[in-house]
C-alpha cells in the first residue's frame, strides 16, 4: 500500500514533524510511502530512506504560489499514485482531498489540529465545506 502525508510547511512545527513521524513509521512497517509539503519555511531533519517533496521552495501563501504548489501536489500524486493521502493543516487538507479526487480511487485523512476560529476565514469555510462530503474517507481531530 502506498500512503502519502502532506503538511502546509516544510519546516519544524508540530503537524509537519507528525507528517514525517507518520510516514516514516508506516515505511518501517512496509508500507510505501512519501511526505509533501506545499512550501518551504525552512528544513526538517528526513529519516533516512524516506522521500520528501516540497512544491514550492517560496514561502508565500499568495494565489500564484498556492496554484503552484496545487498543480505540483498534483503531480506528486500523479507520479507516486497513493492509496492513501493524509493531510496534516487545514490548506495541506483541502489540496489532499482535491489530489485524492482527482486520483480516483485513492482515499483521502482528514486531521484536525486547530480550533476552527484559529484558521483563515477562507480555509476554513472550504475545508469545512469539502470535510462535509465524501473526499474525506476519514477526519481526525488531535487534541
Amino acid at each position: 500500500m502506498r500512503v502519502a502525508t502532506l503538511a502546509t510547511r516544510f519546516s519544524t512545527g508540530g503537524a509537519e514533524l507528525n507528517s514525517l513521524l507518520v510516514a516514516n513509521e508506516l515505511r518501517l512497517r512496509g508500507f510505501q510511502t512519501e511526505s509533501w509539503f506545499l512550501m518551504r519555511e525552512g528544513d526538517l531533519e528526513i529519516p533516512e530512506g524516506h522521500t520528501a517533496r516540497v512544491a514550492s521552495e517560496h514561502a508565500s501563501r499568495g494565489p500564484v504560489n498556492i496554484i503552484r504548489s496545487v498543480r505540483r501536489s498534483f503531480q506528486f500524486a500523479s507520479e507516486f499514485k497513493p492509496d492513501v493521502i493524509i493531510g496534516f493543516q487545514p490548506l495541506a487538507n483541502i489540496i489532499g482531498a482535491m489530489s485524492a479526487r482527482r486520483l480516483g480511487a485513492c482515499k483521502f485523512i482528514g486531521t484536525q489540529r486547530n480550533p476552527s476560529f484559529s484558521q483563515g476565514k477562507w480555509t476554513g469555510r472550504i475545508e469545512s465545506a469539502l470535510g462535509a462530503t465524501r473526499l474525506y474517507s476519514l477526519n481526525i481531530a488531535v487534541t
